[in-house]
């Protein structure tokens, strides 16, 4: 998943802790992330259960068996985080819901020179995802930007259209809360 990690440099692990030098798909970043809101499991993407060719023949699909990657304390940990990051940071606090608890976290990484002398200064890769209710998710969501123009941080691209989007599903699908009310 983070082929430069299989470099013998020391170089790229202390760069890979920040996120320099990682190249992962959307889809694959996706699968891993879902991971957190699967209770550390990971999930097994698929968009059908069978084939059927002509002539009534019918391929049931398999997929392999689920994977513990974290444990379930683990990821309850970093759930706890991530809710965190939209109750208290994103945007100040301002986005955090009261009645629904909200997984999430931004990425913003810099953009690689092709000539390998470092990184640009004014290019990046934004991406956020979210995953709610945090502690017993329906949605995952994620959102992937190449050269956003007019700002430097995913937070400042994301936030707006990631809460929309969340207002918008937890409406469409009717989600009850999961946060417990209290008087006031």
């Amino acid at each position: 998943l983070v082929s430069n990690l299989k470099s013998p440099r020391a170089v790229e692990y202390a760069t890979a802790s920040f996120g320099q030098g990682i190249a992962i798909s959307p889809i694959a970043m996706t699968r891993a992330l879902a991971t957190l809101a699967n209770g550390g499991v990971v999930p097994a993407p698929h968009v059908g259960v069978e084939l059927r060719y002509g002539g009534g023949i019918t391929k049931k699909l398999g997929w392999s068996p689920p994977m513990q990657a974290i444990s379930k304390e683990s990821d309850e940990a970093i759930t706890r985080m991530l809710v965190t990051v939209v109750d208290d940071a994103l945007q100040g606090g301002k986005i955090k819901m009261a009645d629904y608890s909200i997984a999430a976290k931004t990425g913003t990484a810099q953009v690689a020179r092709p000539d390998a002398r470092g990184y640009y200064a004014d290019r990046y890769l934004h991406s956020f995802f979210g995953y709610f209710p945090a502690y017993n998710p329906k949605f995952l969501v994620f959102f992937f930007a190449v050269y956003p123009k007019g700002a430097q941080y995913a937070s400042e691209t994301w936030t707006l259209p990631f809460m929309n989007t969340v207002h918008f599903l937890i409406n469409y699908y009717e989600i009850p809360p999961d946060r417990a009310q209290t008087g006031g």
